[in-house]
């Protein structure tokens, strides 16, 4: 009688002990698909550093041009900021490289 209730007792800790462990996992696994989800997809490294630093560059020249259009040309400040949002993507596309 001891014996069986010392072995019910043993499985039912057993039991509890893997139903512990199985739950672990379970939120491991949901922080890691969370964690995958909002974790920047940047590409870590040099290159990647060089490819957002020119197209930092190319925006930021494309910006510049559009302010001296605004303040030397007034009459042509919407033509230079359609002409801007039509170049931008022409020139980052042709400017920075692509070696994905």
């Amino acid at each position: 009688m001891r014996r069986e209730a010392r072995e019910r007792e043993r499985s039912t800790r057993i039991l509890a002990a893997t139903q512990r462990e199985q739950i672990r996992r379970e939120k491991r696994a949901r922080k890691a698909r969370i964690k995958d989800r909002f974790t920047p997809t940047q590409r870590p490294g040099m290159l990647a550093r060089r490819k957002r630093r020119r197209a930092f560059l190319v925006t930021f020249f494309l910006l510049i041009i559009n302010l001296f259009i605004w303040l030397f040309i007034p009459e042509a400040t919407i033509g230079g900021i359609v002409l801007t949002l039509l170049v931008l993507p022409l020139l980052r596309t042709f400017i920075v490289e692509r070696r994905d």
